[in-house]
């Protein structure tokens, strides 16, 4: 499909391909789209399926870029969050009326089943295979389920990302910048996995305390959320800095959280005290807190990193299951701590009264202002 903006002349121009349902990209004919845009002088080639990627920079397909043709792509599901926040009580409404029915109803199609807008709702082959030679220590550099596996990663953490913004009413950022290509991530990560034996994405959500991180751990199985709290530097103590913290954090059970769901959580939340000119870990969990407060006394906290951690045993190497606890862990945690905790914030100096000595109406002549010597500016 050719889009063209014109206002008497051609102004700017687009080519689109789309692929519905389960049908993908193909190399031979997105090549063959890219040499037709660069012979017709159009600067950009669009791509849109149901394939997950990073960024809309990057193509799921390894292919090479054409000169003046710029690439992108985006999935159907990126396109249905978009309509989704255009219709948002927030800061990018549509002012025009006839316009908002117009996106209900093309929302409504994208909703329903028949439009086959679909989710990433499995892990492969490769993502098992991996798991299974993390803990058997036998995975080297060369193995290729790494690859398999990590793609299957980035497609769930841009899938996630839309259904949190989809549920917040506005984009969640996961891109990692320094990447140009998927292929490019896709390598670092294969040498992270490689050294670390977890994945971890970054999910940048506006006015939160800090980005959430998120990290799938093969050799432990364990699926980790964390987040980072500044807290109060004119506050002497340790115990007082963290008592602020908890307060907090006791609070969430108090607002959108029922006491029974937050205690569930209890067990699973930990925290871990940044501190002044100390790299050793004094982390402990929350239902240990007062001995988080005996090791940390003599200690300057800067801030405090809370985590959460949620053990998914056998259903880690599960297909669905995996997606399902995965996407139930990080939707959880956001909604019982993320959501509900603040950042402590220096607050603005104090003035001295004492020191303070404003002019007053009182204090200047009726007669004139003297600047300087005997000069003056008469009223």
């Amino acid at each position: 499909m050719l889009l063209q903006i014109a206002n008497g002349v051609i102004k700017d121009a687009a080519l689109f391909e789309m692929k519905m349902g389960s049908n993908e990209l193909e190399e031979r004919q997105i090549v063959a789209y890219q040499n037709i845009a660069r012979e017709m002088g159009i600067k950009r080639l669009i791509t849109i399926s149901n394939q997950f990627v990073p960024s809309p920079k990057c193509c799921p397909l390894n292919i090479s870029k054409v000169k003046d043709v710029d690439l992108y792509h985006f999935s159907w599901r990126n396109i249905l969050v978009m309509g989704s926040i255009l219709l948002t009580d927030n800061d990018l409404n549509i002012c025009d009326s006839d316009q908002v029915n117009i996106m209900k109803e093309v929302m409504a199609f994208f909703r329903h089943p028949y439009a086959g807008i679909s989710t990433f709702d499995s892990i492969g082959k490769g993502w098992i295979e991996t798991v299974d030679a993390i803990r058997a220590q036998s995975l080297n550099k060369d193995n290729s389920c790494m690859v398999e596996a990590i793609h299957d990663w980035l497609e769930e953490e841009q899938d996630l990302a839309l259904k949190l913004s989809d549920s917040l009413g506005l984009m969640v950022d996961c891109n990692k910048r320094q990447y140009s290509t998927l292929q490019e991530r896709i390598e670092a990560e294969k040498k992270f996995l490689f050294q670390n034996k977890y994945l971890e994405s970054q999910f940048k959500i506006r006015n939160a305390v800090s980005p959430m991180i998120v990290q799938a751990d093969f050799a432990t199985r364990i699926i980790r959320c964390i987040i980072e709290v500044s807290v109060p530097q004119d506050r002497k103590t340790a115990a007082a800095r963290l008592n602020w913290l908890k307060k907090q954090l006791e609070g969430c059970k108090q607002k959108k959280v029922s006491e029974k769901e937050f205690a569930k959580l209890g067990s699973k939340i930990w925290l871990d005290p940044i501190v002044k000119g100390h790299r050793a870990t004094l982390k402990e969990s929350f239902l240990q807190f007062d001995k988080l407060l005996e090791s940390t006394k003599d200690y300057e906290i800067r801030a405090v990193r809370i985590s959460l951690k949620e053990d998914l045993g056998g259903k880690f190497s599960q297909s669905r299951k995996f997606i399902e606890e995965y996407e139930k862990t990080v939707f959880g945690f956001y909604n019982c701590i993320v959501q509900n905790v603040k950042n402590w914030e220096e607050p603005a100096p104090k003035m001295d009264i004492k020191k303070a000595s404003p002019i007053t109406h009182e204090e200047v002549s009726s007669e004139s202002i003297v600047l300087s010597g005997n000069q003056g500016i008469e009223k």
